[in-house]
């Protein structure tokens, strides 16, 4: 059935603008969401606009076992994905006793045990066809400890190190993965963590995120950071003493 793209989280911000990008270069896609309308929209959109098959599956990827159930009806279909893209994540905002544990263990899921799953099942193949793509999506707090963001900034911390390390793994291999890392972007994923601009700068475009993830495979780095003021506040994280950088986010945080 040809090569595909598979993009999670793909409903909306930057899933779907790597979904708008992917179209536009005449890529099959596979589309997977939990909002059913919304991933029905842009596959019309895509299709009559680029001329490209889309697929579109209905899954909450937080739940256990969703990364079994989604790459066995992929595999069912006989699709061969060569660019797997795990976009999908959500943050909460607050100390941590703002939450109850179970919501933790909801984003923990999604964002690490998922993204492990899913990239595990479809790299098998990409090596037996001696090509591959995965991007993982992290965050400017992958660098960071992020006060009032801990279960968060811990689970993106895992989305960098596992992502760098695979990178070192298989790039003899035919298989590319990079991260990429952005900071605060105009999503409903950003309004959704109770996350407000604390420093008061423009907010990036999920386009622009995309274009970085996709200069980041073309100069074939294992990660990328969006932004010169992402890239300025993750350089300062590293020159400032590790326990001063989580004092000042802790400020930002709670202004």
């Amino acid at each position: 059935m040809g090569e595909y793209v598979l993009i999670t989280g793909a409903s909306s911000g930057i899933g779907k603008a790597f979904a708008n990008e992917y179209a536009k270069m005449g890529r099959n896609l596979i589309l997977v969401a939990r909002n059913k309308d919304k991933l029905d929209n842009l596959k019309n959109g895509l299709k009559a606009k680029y001329n490209v098959d889309v697929k579109v599956i209905q899954l909450d990827l937080s739940l256990q076992d969703s990364a079994n159930k989604l790459f066995e009806r992929v595999e069912k279909e006989g699709i061969f994905v060569d660019t797997l893209i795990n976009n999908a994540g959500f943050g909460l905002k607050g100390n941590l006793l703002s939450h109850c544990v179970e919501d933790y263990y909801e984003m923990m899921n999604l964002n690490m045990i998922t993204l492990t799953g899913l990239t595990h099942m479809f790299l098998e193949p990409m090596l037996k066809n001696g090509k591959g793509i995965i991007i993982n999506v992290g965050s400017l707090v992958s660098f960071m400890s992020a006060p009032y963001n801990v279960v968060y900034s811990a689970t993106k911390a895992f989305v960098l190190s596992f992502t760098e390390g695979l990178y070192y793994e298989y790039r003899d291999k035919g298989i590319q993965f990079v991260a990429i890392c952005p900071g605060a972007t105009n999503t409903c994923f950003f309004d959704k963590a109770g996350k407000s601009n604390a420093s008061g700068g423009k907010l990036r475009e999920p386009e622009q995120v995309v274009k970085t993830a996709l200069k980041g495979l073309k100069k074939n780095k294992p990660f990328v950071v969006d932004g010169t003021k992402t890239k300025f506040t993750v350089l300062l994280s590293k020159l400032l003493p590790r326990r001063v950088f989580p004092i000042l986010l802790s400020k930002m945080d709670t202004k």
